[in-house]
């Protein structure tokens, strides 16, 4: 391995874990010792915008659905295009809680959905598209006025207040409704709850920016398996790697001098975390196999590890939640 890699490790959802207090030693140490700054706040999905040098307005639509569309079908997107996620919710008393937004569909049961969605609006002008199982678009007069709220952003919270607005659409909540009818009735969502599988009880409409100049990346490799990151990477002509299975492998495969991205969405084990990613990456760092390392975990803030960092050895570790 060449003794000029960078890596910028983005690993949203760092901090949940780190609520746990899991024992994670070497993460502590690392973090506690690094220079702390700030990343772009809005979302994983708008720092990874940042990442790519593309600072999208706060008060603006990220253009995720062009950027994804593109990526799933091979086709740019002619015209405002929106991302038309298929989506859990489980209702309570007073709330409607957003649980899922990665479903196990098949694209069978995407297509079923889809079809009858699309005989539904086809007078109004919407076609709904299942480019893969998880990922569907909306084509739909004035979408480039929808204003919405990321998905990442309404995870876990109740949807009432982030609904999606349109000033060109009054009726837009009330075609939510119509979907949601729909979907429940749908034999392939029957079909689901009969097998005891979460349903599409709706469809998050979001991501209808308009598509920015092309990204201006200096990336040697991007290594992902996230759609958006995958799909900025190919807007700027990055190298686009298939996700490692632990940070051993990454260092064994990642060759090419200069910077690295390696984005892990999905890390839900702390301590798997720390022995197959944070300890073979701090242990590259200090024997000089990595220059440096850029830890960002999807909070608005990066920490910048190095081994003149590593040096501070008067700056006790702090736990995680603090440091978080």
């Amino acid at each position: 391995m060449s003794e000029k890699i960078d890596l910028t490790l983005f690993v949203p959802g760092l901090s949940h874990l780190a609520s746990l207090q899991p024992p994670m030693p070497v993460l502590q140490r690392l973090l506690s010792r690094a220079d702390k700054g700030r990343a772009a706040k809005g979302g994983l999905e708008r720092e990874l915008f940042a990442l790519f040098n593309q600072l999208v307005p706060a008060n603006s639509e990220l253009p995720v659905a062009a950027i994804t569309y593109e990526l799933d079908t091979g086709e740019p997107a002619d015209g405002a295009i929106l991302r038309a996620d298929p989506i859990y919710c489980q209702a309570g008393r007073d709330q409607v809680i957003l649980m899922a937004a990665s479903l196990d569909l098949s694209m069978d049961e995407a297509q079923q959905m889809v079809a009858d969605l699309n005989r539904l609006f086809a007078e109004d002008g919407w076609q709904f598209i299942a480019a893969t199982p998880q990922r569907w678009y909306l084509r739909m007069p004035n979408a480039e006025k929808l204003k919405a709220t990321s998905i990442s952003q309404v995870m876990g919270r109740d949807i009432h207040k982030l609904l999606p607005s349109s000033e060109a659409d009054s009726t837009l909540h009330r075609s939510l409704s119509e979907i949601e009818m729909l979907l429940h009735s749908n034999f392939a969502n029957q079909q689901r709850l009969n097998n005891r599988q979460a349903p599409v009880t709706n469809l998050w409409l979001w991501g209808g920016g308009s598509l920015p100049t092309k990204p201006v990346s200096d990336y040697a490799q991007v290594w992902s398996s996230d759609a958006l990151a995958l799909g900025l990477a190919k807007q700027a002509g990055v190298p686009r790697c298939d996700i490692p299975t632990d940070g051993t492998t990454w260092l064994e495969q990642a060759v090419t001098a200069g910077k690295h991205l390696v984005t892990l969405t999905s890390v839900e084990d702390p301590i798997w975390f720390e022995e197959h990613w944070v300890v073979p990456i701090a242990e590259a760092l200090t024997s000089g196999k990595l220059n440096s390392i850029q830890l960002q975990p999807g909070n608005g803030r990066y920490y910048q590890i190095s081994r003149r960092s590593q040096r501070r050895w008067w700056r006790r570790s702090q736990s995680l939640s603090s440091l978080l």
